[in-house]
């Protein structure tokens, strides 16, 4: 009885979204998380409304698209696709995309090593909150890579990670004597 009232429910939820149009894929995007936190015999269906979220241009959903190509979740690992949707989610404004394109720029590997690249990438996903490109992008002013060293935006980026509750911040701190410049 339960597994017949879950597929009716089911039923009922993909032809509601069915008619939803690309104003609505935040709401699809929604409704994918949630399939993941159903049963996994809902799984298929969550996939499905991610990918269509993700059609419709919704960032969270390419970025965890992404994700899920560039880690091996539900697809085949595919780095080279999962770079194509970070860096459309990132073009969008998401910062866990944004951090994610720095990273793959600053290592390489799917594309050539481009500091630079790295840098105004993290500089983004720090600007948009992302507490991690905010420590990460003060070591790069601190060491000057990918970007001319400042010793002072340094300071205010880590001083900012540090405010926003890093504990790695605060031990980049110390150890580096932030306090002096």
């Amino acid at each position: 009885m339960a597994k017949a009232i879950t597929l009716f429910l089911l039923i009922v939820f993909i032809f509601s979204v069915t008619s939803l149009g690309a104003s609505d894929a935040p709401a699809l995007y929604k409704a994918a998380l949630k399939k993941f936190d159903e049963a996994k015999l809902l799984e298929k269906e969550g996939v499905e409304l991610l990918v269509k979220a993700a059609a419709l241009g919704n960032s969270d959903a390419l970025y965890t698209l992404a994700y899920f190509y560039d880690n091996g979740y539900y697809f085949k690992k595919d780095k080279k696709k999962a770079f194509y949707l970070y860096d459309k989610s990132a073009h969008s404004g998401n910062m866990n995309a944004q951090f994610a394109l720095s990273l793959i720029y600053y290592n390489g590997g799917v594309c050539k090593k481009d500091r630079k690249k790295s840098f105004l990438w993290m500089k983004k996903s720090a600007e948009n909150g992302k507490v991690k490109a905010m420590v990460l992008l003060s070591l790069m002013y601190f060491t000057g890579e990918g970007v001319v060293g400042d010793r002072k935006k340094a300071k205010y980026w880590m001083k900012k990670a540090i405010r926003r509750g890093s504990k790695k911040a605060k031990l980049y701190w110390d150890k580096y004597n932030y306090d002096s410049y």
